[in-house]
């Protein structure tokens, strides 16, 4: 898996997840752009996991 990241921190971030194999189509179809971040590997289960936790949580408040 591979994650790009763009204004990662700001309110005005975006991702896209894709294969590294698809990374270029998925960045073009998306419309990210610079500055971006590109996350590659098993991190990604990790952070899939902090997103739904804090999702979660957020409905519950």
């Amino acid at each position: 898996p591979v994650a790009i990241i763009q204004n990662a921190s700001l309110p005005t971030q975006r991702h896209a997840v894709a294969t590294l194999g698809s990374l270029r189509a998925t960045i073009e179809r998306e419309g990210l752009q610079s500055p971006s971040v590109i996350v590659v590997g098993d991190v990604l289960q990790g952070l899939a996991a902090v997103a739904s936790k804090s999702a979660h949580q957020q409905k519950q408040a």
